[in-house]
């Protein structure tokens, strides 16, 4: 369901999610959490902030199907879709189903949104607004924090992670900055 909306009142809590939650499973290894460091971690903080700013307006099938997909590690951008969005697993699925004639999915718009920015296909957005009429996001995240237990996204940095003025920012990582130049 499209952000724009509020969901009905359910009286259903909202369902959790945090850097905690990010476990990768690779063949018959035990599972791994994923830290600060990891390929996968920059996106992966990217997707639950997304989460976060959705979840309060998501209805509980919508919440379930984003939460299961970012603790799969879903939204991992594969080397052949950095830079073509329609080569994304995700992508992929979104488009099998409208073959079958299955409406586009709210939470998979809501992560490729989150990857790729303005790099998503005109004929994928048309196809949400014309399922959704419309396609932005509006932030929800202090609805989400105003629950109790609501983790955030990652943890809280190191003191040396912490700029030393006010004129350090942030640095966001070339390979992000190729993703949403596109």
């Amino acid at each position: 369901m499209p952000s724009t909306r509020k969901k009905k009142d359910t009286h259903e809590p909202v369902i959790m999610l945090s850097y905690k939650d990010l476990v990768r499973r690779i063949g018959g290894k035990p599972p791994q959490q994923v830290k600060k460091g990891d390929p996968e971690w920059e996106d992966s903080i990217k997707c639950i902030k997304a989460y976060h700013s959705q979840a309060t307006v998501l209805s509980r099938a919508d919440q379930e199907g984003m939460r299961f997909m970012i603790k799969r590690l879903q939204y991992v951008i594969p080397p052949e879709a950095e830079k073509n969005s329609l080569l994304h697993p995700l992508m992929r699925a979104e488009h099998c189903s409208l073959k079958l004639n299955i409406s586009p999915s709210w939470p998979i718009f809501i992560i490729l949104k989150t990857l790729y920015g303005t790099a998503l296909p005109e004929v994928y957005l048309a196809t949400i607004r014309t399922a959704f009429q419309t396609t932005d996001l509006n932030d929800h995240t202090h609805e989400y924090f105003t629950i109790d237990g609501a983790e955030p996204a990652e943890p809280a940095a190191p003191e040396e992670d912490h700029p030393t003025s006010m004129s350090d920012k942030a640095e966001i990582s070339k390979k992000t900055k190729k993703r949403i130049q596109r």
